[in-house]
């Protein structure tokens, strides 16, 4: 919500009002600012156009008048902030790939949906060496495969649960209070029915009680309540790499007639669920799940010259928006009030104490 200037303060335009209440959760955080900027210039050429009006904003912006009036036709026709960052912001310059590969991965892709990146990667290769295909590096034909593969989860991460947590890093500079910017871990919670991300919390930590505890308890309070028609208790897994990670979270959703349990990892194995579901660059956020594991020096960010890093709220904010949906899940639908507010209590607890 824009907040307006104290009477001290000096007025803004009402174009540079309008322009800092939009959002901005898909434009990239160092170029928030610019974007602002254009936005303002163009409400305030779309209020006074003309020629000369065109020339004198292209010259504050640094454009020329071609490109400025680019930028009018393209907020007019969508009014979407992540249209002002300019053609070159998202120009693909992923190197090419012969035809018959992108065929041979298309095929691949097609013949089993919810294969796993790494095991369509794997049929890709076997099958380019039966057929004489010769395939560009490894790094390029995984690359493809990501970007072509369907986003859904294997049948095996569909078998056995509900919900799943699991553990992810995001590669957004984060100050956590410290003044250094570091990479967030973001744990996230999927409906397997509705093959959907329905809530997540960030930290600065290694996946732990505190951030299980919170990520179910956004789930919770999310969560469509005096859901019927299950015949069978709710069940749910969480992605960890030792009992101390989850135990406590998993004894509190027991008592309140959730089935819990582990789904075992290793340090390098973090985030495969949400990799599976989401890719590696869902709505432009770069996921280093290889890091989940790992704080310290191995998560500092860095940020471009004059950019600030992001606060936690900033952060949570523009992740939320770019990965959840409208989606709410069920699964705690059959909890009555009581058992809700227990679960709600001590999973606050959990999160609390971390």
């Amino acid at each position: 919500m824009f907040v307006r200037p104290k009477p001290s303060e000096p007025r803004l335009s009402t174009s540079e009002e309008k322009a800092m209440s939009h959002d901005l959760t898909f434009v990239a955080p160092e170029r928030r600012g610019e974007v602002r900027r254009r936005i303002a210039a163009v409400e305030s050429f779309i209020a006074t156009p003309g020629r000369r009006a065109a020339e004198a904003v292209a010259i504050r912006l640094g454009l020329s008048v071609a490109q400025f009036y680019n930028l009018v036709r393209a907020w007019q026709a969508k009014r979407q902030p992540e249209a002002m960052m300019g053609r070159h912001a998202s120009r693909d310059m992923r190197p090419r790939i012969d035809r018959s590969v992108l065929d041979l991965i298309e095929e691949v892709i097609v013949a089993d949906q919810r294969a796993a990146a790494v095991d369509a990667i794997d049929r890709v290769g076997s099958l380019a060496r039966d057929r004489g295909i010769a395939l560009p590096d490894p790094s390029t034909v995984a690359r493809y495969v990501r970007r072509k593969r369907p986003s859904l989860l294997t049948d095996e991460q569909r078998s056995g649960f509900d919900l799943i947590v699991d553990h992810t890093v995001v590669d957004l500079p984060v100050d956590f209070g410290d003044g250094r910017a570091r990479r967030p871990l973001v744990t996230i919670v999927i409906d397997v029915g509705t093959e959907a991300p329905v809530a997540l919390t960030i930290s600065t930590a290694t996946p732990g009680p505190a951030t299980t505890a919170a990520a179910v308890l956004d789930a919770l309070r999310g969560g469509t309540r005096h859901a019927h028609g299950r015949d069978t208790k709710p069940r749910v897994g969480i992605v960890a790499m030792s009992q101390i990670e989850a135990a406590s979270v998993i004894d509190l959703l027991k008592d309140a007639y959730i089935e819990a349990d582990l789904i075992m990892t290793g340090a390098h194995s973090g985030g495969l669920f949400a990799e599976s579901l989401l890719g590696r660059e869902p709505a432009g956020l770069l996921l280093k799940q290889r890091f989940v594991w790992h704080d310290g020096n191995r998560r500092l960010a860095t940020t471009p010259a004059g950019i600030a890093p992001l606060t936690p709220a900033d952060a949570l904010a523009l992740i939320r928006g770019r990965l959840l949906g409208r989606q709410s899940t069920t699964v705690f639908g059959m909890l009555d009030n009581i058992g809700r507010c227990r679960l709600t209590t001590g999973l606050a607890e959990i999160a609390q104490a971390g």
